[in-house]
Formats: C-alpha cells, structure tokens, sequence
C-alpha cells in the first residue's frame, strides 16, 4: 500500500493529491464537473488582478492577447497587478498538477 501524497495547502483549503487524481480522471474520461473548491473570490472584470488557469505553451496569437490584458492590469493598478495562477475566473482551484503548471 502506497500512502498518500501529503496534501497541499491553498488558501486555507487542503486539496489532496488523491483529488486531484480523481479530476483528471473525470477530464479523461469527457466528464465535465463543476469546480468546487473556492479559493479566492471570483475574478472582477476591472481591477489589478487576473486569474489564469495556466500560461505556457501559449501560441503568438495567445501571447499577445495574454500582453493587452496584462498591459490593461497594469493600467487599472496603476503600475502593479496580480496573476493568480491555477485559479479559475470563478475563483476556484483549477485541480492542475504540477507538471501542467510547470
């Protein structure tokens, strides 16, 4: 018997890798579920922060429409802004593994 991988800590929610498994099974298998592990609040239209599930591997065309809405972040936080990373615009966990991520 394989013990579990240590669970990991986001915002306050513990999400386990046993989890995480079970969604990427679901994606697999064509089952689409809702999210429900809320982390954050859900992403506001205006404001300095932007939420993305992931962003490598993006193609040019992605790449500059990634830059016009980093460059409209920005602009709202007057210099500053916030990607939240692995979030969902609903605010909830996107249940990637770390490979996706990395």
């Amino acid at each position: 018997i394989v013990p579990e991988s240590p669970p990991m800590a986001v915002d306050n929610i513990i999400i386990t890798m046993k989890q995480v498994e079970h969604h990427q099974q679901q994606q697999i298998a064509g089952v689409t579920e809702k999210r429900l592990l809320p982390v954050v609040e859900p992403e506001k239209e205006d404001g300095d922060t932007e939420y993305k599930r992931q962003v490598h591997q993006a193609s040019a065309h992605r790449l500059r429409s990634l830059a016009t809405q980093m460059s409209y972040r920005l602009d709202q936080g007057k210099g500053i802004c916030v990607y939240q990373l692995g979030v969902e615009d609903d605010g909830c966990h996107s249940l990637l593994d770390y490979q996706s991520m990395a």
